[in-house]
């Protein structure tokens, strides 16, 4: 819209139905003389402003904003909940698996020592097995 601002009287005029869909109120006051068709937009913007109804109080926005940072909050915490319990999981899981080597090591004759260097369990955790 270069030529709005250098006020080129010829392209304004020729594109002047879309500029004023993108217009202060002065400019549009400036450009709608003379032209039936802006001066209704004009008027039927004005009606429209004059007659809005808000779809919602400000309570009630208020309330949906703390509504929706509680269930944002909600949704984090569930989702750091899940990947703490995969992670439990996993860990569990690994703590059963190294017990299970550390009974076979056992059982085929290697020495705590040998099994708490493999396994990296505690010497006293092998000896309570």
């Amino acid at each position: 819209m270069e030529f709005w601002y250098n006020n080129d009287k010829e392209n304004i005029e020729k594109y002047k139905h879309l500029i004023m869909l993108n217009l202060e109120k002065e400019d549009l006051n400036r450009i709608k003389v003379g032209d039936e068709f802006i001066m209704k937009y004009d008027n039927k913007i004005e009606t429209l402003n004059e007659t809005y109804i808000p779809a919602m109080t400000p309570e009630e926005d208020f309330k949906m904003i703390v509504n929706s940072e509680k269930h944002i909050s909600y949704d984090e915490g569930y989702k750091e909940g899940i990947e703490q319990g995969i992670e439990q999981g996993i860990e569990q899981g690994n703590n059963i698996k190294s017990k299970e080597i550390t009974k076979k090591l056992l059982d085929k004759g290697f020495s705590i020592e040998e099994i708490a260097e493999i396994t990296g369990l505690a010497i006293d955790e092998i000896s309570k097995m």
